[in-house]
């Protein structure tokens, strides 16, 4: 008799405990049901997406600062090194932003208006042997994705801020530095894999050829480019996302 009284008391407790669970009950005197509809089921799904993408990112880059702060917290490191790793780092940025003087392998292209008979050649083919500010900004775009490291334009170097305009046989760049034709442009980089790419079909070079300007290129063995100004960056300051 013992025995069934224990079996019934179990059996009650079971039920009422699943029953809790079904409506998941706080234990603290109330209720409640959750229910989502497929709108807010996928918002969810993407919240969650994105805060483990977000927890990732973070995990990554702490790991990356703990290396760091180990080394630097390394007994074997001593001011002498990092001065030594953080000047390794300067030049580094100085040689991707163009303020430092750099040398090393490359191309030059020469590129230079054509030749223009005004017996034969009308205004509209008179213009398209004339090179102008949309086309030097072509041939600067193409020769980045050729794998350009360092760029000059004749003894003006190219840096990531650097525009450019076109005013006759002359070009002027954003703080008013003039170039004049013919236009010596300057790439360091491996010089082999740039012309392959530079003068492949459908380039803008081979365009510019088509159109009658001349374009030429040498390899060199070596090319050296004068530092750049960037300016003074009055009005893009560090952001850092707290």
């Amino acid at each position: 008799m013992k025995n069934i009284k224990t079996k019934i008391v179990v059996f009650i407790s079971t039920i009422l405990v699943g029953f809790l669970i079904a409506t998941n009950y706080n234990f603290e005197g109330s209720s409640s049901t959750l229910s989502l509809n497929t709108k807010e089921y996928q918002n969810a799904v993407e919240t969650k997406n994105n805060l483990t993408k977000q927890v990732a990112s973070l995990r990554q880059i702490n790991s990356e600062t703990q290396v760091k702060v180990n080394e630097y917290n390394n007994s074997d490191i001593d001011n002498v090194k990092i001065l030594e790793d953080m000047n390794m780092q300067v030049a580094d940025y100085g040689r991707l932003t163009g303020i430092n003087e750099v040398k090393g392998p490359g191309l030059v292209i020469t590129i230079n208006d054509g030749s223009i008979n005004e017996k034969e050649d009308d205004e509209s083919t008179i213009l398209k042997k004339y090179l102008h500010d949309s086309d030097m900004a072509f041939v600067l775009n193409e020769v980045r994705y050729a794998g350009a490291q360092s760029i000059a334009i004749n003894n003006y170097r190219i840096s990531p801020l650097t525009g450019v305009n076109c005013y006759g046989p002359y070009l002027i760049f954003e703080d008013k530095t003039v170039e004049y034709a013919p236009f010596n442009v300057y790439v360091i980089g491996n010089p082999e894999t740039l012309k392959a790419s530079l003068f492949e079909q459908g380039s803008f070079l081979n365009q510019l050829l088509i159109r009658g300007l001349s374009v030429e290129v040498a390899i060199k063995d070596e090319i050296t480019m004068p530092a750049s100004n960037i300016g003074n960056m009055e009005y893009a300051k560090e952001y850092i996302n707290k």
